[in-house]
């Protein structure tokens, strides 16, 4: 392995200045712009590639981002995670999976896991642990910055990305009604769901406004 140290013999300089170089240390603008050209050109010849431990160690950051799923072969949380690692494809964040499982007690240890490795950032695909308030304080208070996706944080410290539920089954409602449909089934979600009561709100709201009646005999709840 070419090391910081040999590539340095090798160009005749010290290690300290090859380093700023390789590392676009500031220190880089006061080293001439012809021996950071020789120092990048023999780093390319002879392979070296920077150690990532070694890296982070010597500016005391991860560079990854913990992803907390709760359920990997959910198809939800699937089509949410192929959107953040095609964003995080274009940076140089590595992203790290973790899979609760829909353990609460799992989802605790992988949260210590990733505290005790100093991730920078995490992105929680929400489930109800996830919404733990001790947890998400735990996490703030070691400023670490998080994301729930799926659940609206409004009135926390904690950000968030969330859906419009009420307004999407209103939206779905009108468009069915506006192309003739009368009879119309239902599949509510489960009752334990903050979505489910969101988005039965939408239904029965376009009811009321139109005079729709919902018959309860093509109605039925989902459950877990």
């Amino acid at each position: 392995m070419i090391t910081i140290r040999k590539l340095a013999e090798e160009l005749e300089l010290s290690p300290t200045t090859v380093s700023v170089v390789l590392n676009s240390s500031p220190l880089a603008r006061t080293i001439p712009e012809k021996t950071k050209n020789r120092v990048r050109a023999a780093a390319k010849k002879l392979g070296y590639s920077p150690n990532p431990f070694a890296l982070s160690l010597f500016s005391r950051r991860s560079v990854t981002v913990a992803i907390l799923l709760s359920d990997l072969t959910d198809p939800y949380c699937m089509s949410v995670l192929k959107g953040i690692d095609t964003s995080l494809h274009r940076s140089n964040y590595l992203p790290v999976l973790l899979d609760s499982e829909n353990s609460r007690t799992r989802f605790k240890r992988n949260l210590q896991k990733l505290v005790d490795r100093r991730v920078e950032g995490i992105i929680g695909v929400a489930n109800s642990a996830l919404l733990e308030s001790e947890l998400l304080t735990t996490v703030k208070k070691r400023k670490i910055p998080i994301v729930l996706i799926g659940r609206d944080m409004e009135g926390t410290e904690i950000s968030s990305v969330s859906i419009e539920n009420e307004t999407g089954t209103h939206l779905a409602m009108k468009h069915l009604y506006d192309l003739g449909h009368r009879s119309i089934a239902f599949l509510k979600g489960p009752g334990d769901i903050v979505d489910s009561a969101q988005r039965w709100e939408g239904v029965v709201r376009f009811s009321r406004e139109i005079g729709f009646t919902i018959d309860p005999k093509l109605t039925a709840r989902l459950r877990l």
